[in-house]
């Protein structure tokens, strides 16, 4: 292990996440897989995320500081730039990663050269590491093949469960105008330009899921109205550029349909909002 040039960055972006912060820290030190660094990097916490994080003696983590609250996406591409590994692995601070995990990502793209990156399946769990669930999309998607047919309907993939070959996610890096969409947006870029996405048929992150959470309040406000941008974004993108493949037209498809189902709701909303002004 080098932590000049380790193998794995695991990149963890913080803002207040003092409530689950020891859990996701502790998940990532005690890795069956042993040489990666740990690059956290607190985007303008007020709580106690900084004091949680500067408590662990871990010569592996590297904490940096953001000058200002940056938010995700910026904090994302900052990280990015940072990571010393061959492949940056991504963390959220209220997850937790399974023992196993980064030995097994890792393992996968040594021996699989034209994977770009390798996810996990998940398993949903509560406040206090409750199974709620699983996430349907991520169980039906578990081969390229289904990936690359489902994506272009609905994300399938959990962002903070992949492993990701830096010299891709640093040539695409995350579009900064795709907000609660940085993730799917990228999915589909690398899709469109024959880069391939691949899940381990296992599940080795629990993915916490409760009210503070981002991507629970977009699904909820939102409507699917981010993934919708990113598509109609990579159509606009390639079709200038005069290059859509078959997938593009899937994705161009899968738009088609989430505006047929979105569109209704927004003319009934805007008609009773009139009505009772």
């Amino acid at each position: 292990m080098s932590l000049e040039n380790p193998k794995v960055t695991v990149l963890m972006p913080v803002y207040n996440g003092e409530q689950y912060l020891r859990e996701a820290i502790e998940s990532i030190l005690t890795q069956s897989f042993t040489d990666f660094e740990f690059l956290i990097i607190n985007d303008g916490s007020t709580d106690s995320s900084v004091e949680i994080i500067e408590s662990y003696d871990d010569p592996r983590i590297r904490l940096i500081h953001n000058e200002a609250n940056l938010k995700l996406i910026a904090t994302l591409n900052k990280g990015v730039d940072l990571a010393r590994g061959e492949y940056i692995a991504r963390m959220d601070c209220d997850d937790i990663s399974l023992p196993q995990r980064l030995a097994k990502q890792a393992a996968f793209l040594d021996a699989n050269l034209s994977c770009s990156v390798i996810a996990v399946k998940i398993i949903l769990v509560g406040a206090n590491k409750n199974v709620i669930g699983e996430w349907k999309g991520d169980r039906k998607s578990a081969t390229p093949m289904q990936i690359y047919r489902r994506l272009p309907r609905i994300n399938c993939i959990a962002h903070p469960g992949v492993m990701m070959r830096k010299s891709v996610v640093s040539k695409y890096r995350y579009n900064p105008v795709r907000r609660h969409a940085e993730d799917y947006d990228l999915w589909l870029r690398l899709l469109s330009d024959g880069y391939g996405i691949d899940k381990i048929n296992e599940s080795l992150l629990e993915y916490r899921v409760h009210i503070g959470q981002v991507t629970a309040v977009n699904n909820e406000v939102g409507l699917g109205l981010a993934n919708i941008k990113a598509k109609a974004s990579l159509l606009r993108e390639k079709a200038a550029r005069l290059k859509l493949n078959r997938f593009d037209l899937n994705v161009c498809v899968g738009l088609l349909i989430d505006v047929a189902a979105i569109v209704p709701k927004f003319v009934i909303k805007s008609i009773f909002r009139h009505r009772y002004i």
